[in-house]
C-alpha cells in the first residue's frame, strides 16, 4: 500500500491516479490546492429594478389596461373560431341535404 503524494490517502500499489484528488502518482507531486471562496464586496448596491410596464396612453384614457386588452382579444379570437366551426358544419349539413327533395 502507498500513500497519495498530494492528499495522503492510502492507495493500492498499482494505482496511478488517486481516486480522492486525481493526482498522478507516477509523476511529480503538486502542492495541495486550496479551495477559493469569493465573497462579494458589501459596499456594492444591488442593481436597480426596471420600472413597471405601463399601458399606452390611449388605453389608459379609456380605462383599459394592457392585460385586459389581451384578454378581450383572446375572447374575440375564441368566439371567432367557434363560430367558424359552427358555420362550416352547417354548410356541410346543407350541402348534404341539398340534393334531397
Amino acid at each position: 500500500m502507498a500513500d497519495c503524494k498530494n492528499c495522503g490517502k492510502v492507495l493500492p500499489e498499482d494505482w496511478r491516479y488517486c481516486p480522492n484528488c486525481g493526482q498522478d502518482q507516477w509523476g511529480p507531486a503538486s502542492p495541495p490546492q486550496e479551495e477559493r471562496t469569493e465573497t462579494p464586496p458589501s459596499n456594492v448596491p444591488p442593481p436597480p429594478t426596471p420600472p413597471p410596464r405601463e399601458s399606452p396612453a390611449w388605453l389608459r384614457g379609456m380605462g383599459y389596461t394592457f392585460g385586459s386588452c389581451l384578454l378581450i382579444a383572446a375572447v374575440v379570437i375564441i368566439v371567432f373560431i367557434i363560430l367558424s366551426v359552427v358555420f362550416v358544419s352547417c354548410l356541410a349539413v346543407v350541402s348534404q341535404n341539398a340534393g334531397t327533395p
